[in-house]
């Protein structure tokens, strides 16, 4: 089963060449596609965008990869040596990574990987972790798309259970004054 978000025509303003100014949308995991671990959102535009500006903001939660066990470790060292008593240690160890993947009619157009980890000698109390990707960057030469495909990857043991952003495809800048553009060929 394929879920498609259409924006709608009427919505976005149209350049004289038959061109929807912008494409842009706010989502869930609710709008997405959940298929091997990996949350699919696919945007259809009734007219094409031609664009420089891509701007997305996007939080991603879930469990991590959790591995615990007991671990005998050496209390005193000289050099590399145990000089001291082994005891032992709990080891907890946490991992929760995602990709983000957006292509534009099926060219790449960003990907960026994210993680949160977590060593320590004590039990963890939560396994939840968050990680954000906020990215806005000018392209120097625009890009066309009438389709755009979103990917929300976790690796590793993980489950993400909670996607939630925007994504923005335009030929301007957003209003928000701490938005930090990068340019890209």
């Amino acid at each position: 089963m394929l879920k498609t978000t259409m924006i709608s025509a009427g919505l976005l303003m149209h350049s004289a060449m038959g061109m929807a100014a912008e494409l842009n949308t706010s989502f869930t995991e609710a709008d997405m596609v959940l298929q091997d671990g990996s949350y699919t959102l696919n945007i259809l535009n009734s007219l094409p965008v031609n664009a420089s500006v891509f701007e997305l903001s996007l939080q991603a939660s879930g469990t991590g990869d959790y591995s615990s066990e007991s671990k005998s470790v050496c209390t005193q060292f000289q050099g590399s040596e145990c000089m001291g008593a082994y005891v032992d240690t709990l080891h907890s160890e946490l991992l929760y990574e995602v990709e983000v993947e957006v292509r534009c009619d099926g060219q790449v157009l960003f990907t960026d990987r994210q993680n949160r980890s977590e060593f320590t000698n004590e039990p963890l109390a939560s396994q939840s972790r968050t990680v954000s990707f906020d990215t806005a960057f000018v392209k120097l030469q625009p890009v066309t798309c009438q389709s755009m495909e979103l990917r929300v990857a976790t690796l590793t043991n993980g489950k993400t259970n909670k996607v939630q952003g925007t994504i923005r495809l335009s030929n301007t800048t957003s209003q928000s004054s701490t938005t930090q553009y990068g340019v890209i060929k």
